[in-house]
């Protein structure tokens, strides 16, 4: 069973990190589920820090345009 992650698991940042966000909006095919965390960094060195002390079973998932992806409808239990 996979763990149910909360945002007291993720690193303080700079940028800003949103909780079950629709992945449909930002693909183009415009379908898929919800991403457990959305993360904009807003530095280079935020993004760098918030890879250096995320947990290290927490799956990350970087994420274009999404003009050449479809996400599960069943989501993504990870930070995009």
């Amino acid at each position: 069973m996979a763990k149910e992650w909360t945002l007291q698991d993720l690193p303080q940042t700079e940028g800003k990190v949103r909780e079950n966000v629709n992945l449909s909006k930002s693909c183009w095919f415009q379908v898929g589920g919800n991403a457990r965390f959305v993360f904009k960094p807003k530095s280079v060195d935020d993004l760098a820090s918030f890879f250096a002390k995320k947990p290290s079973d927490l799956e990350v998932c970087v994420l274009g345009v999404g003009s050449n992806v479809i996400i599960k409808d069943s989501g993504y239990n990870g930070v995009v």
